[in-house]
């Protein structure tokens, strides 16, 4: 099953990440003919490209895929429920590790309705010491939250835990370290009573966990797209009832148009 009727070999969702050494990662999602695939072609500096390789199992299928940066890729697969984020990593010199499943296992016993367990998409980022975080949101009690897993340098992945308060719909999450190795995760969060979208965000400092969410754009407005620069700078757009404005915020402390 491919989405969007494409032929079974055309390749999209193409993505690259260059180190400070001069070395590139450009990953793409393909059909294999039957499974739509994640794959990844390394270039060493002052060389040409290797032969792609696959990183998704084969048995898989792949919705959805981002930018590997230094070579930490993550991408969705398709499960009977709905979708899993899972993540792999290729250390220095190496080639990529097994996959990994960062978002919530289902139960093994019975089926689960996909309403309930939905990962993704995931968003992926690594700082200069080669300290890794993804976050993506999913159903959690119907509603879906923001979630992150963060992998230090030469390391796992740990447990993931939620960012965004629960009880509330939050996604388009995005995350970014700054030249200081701390690192903020950006999302957009929608009320219940108005049904308008609220920029939040959360900020993790270097070598410690992230603080709670907080709220970046004024509650009650029409706020949505979030990004985030490298330098932890977020923008995003706002109605102010007549136009659409842009809006940014340089981390979580004031906001200036």
């Amino acid at each position: 099953m491919l989405r969007g009727g494409r032929s079974c070999r055309d390749a999209t969702g193409s993505q690259v990440a260059i180190d400070a050494d001069g070395d590139a990662v450009v990953t793409w999602c393909q059909s294999d003919g039957s499974l739509v695939r994640l794959y990844a072609a390394l270039r060493r500096a002052g060389r040409g490209f290797a032969a792609p390789r696959p990183v998704s199992p084969t048995d898989v299928e792949v919705t959805d895929c981002d930018q590997p940066t230094n070579a930490v890729a993550v991408w969705n697969r398709v499960q009977l429920w709905g979708t899993a984020v899972e993540v792999a990593v290729r250390p220095a010199g190496g080639s990529f590790g097994p996959a990994r499943q960062l978002s919530t296992p289902v139960p093994a016993e019975g089926y689960v309705p996909p309403a309930v367990h939905y990962g993704g998409p995931a968003r992926v980022a690594v700082d200069d010491r080669g300290n890794a975080i993804v976050v993506w949101s999913e159903r959690d009690g119907g509603r879906k939250r923001v979630f992150a897993a963060a992998r230090p340098a030469s390391g796992e992945f740990g447990r993931a835990r939620a960012l965004s308060a629960p009880g509330q719909h939050a996604g388009a999450a995005r995350i970014a370290f700054d030249a200081a190795g701390d690192a903020v995760a950006v999302w957009r969060r929608r009320s219940d009573a108005t049904g308008r979208f609220q920029i939040q965000a959360a900020v993790r400092p270097a070598g410690r966990d992230f603080g709670p969410a907080q709220g970046i754009s004024a509650d009650g407005q029409r706020a949505r797209a979030p990004q985030l620069a490298i330098d932890a700078t977020i923008v995003w757009r706002r109605f102010d009832g007549a136009h659409w404005r842009i809006q940014t915020a340089r981390s979580t402390s004031g906001v200036a148009e």
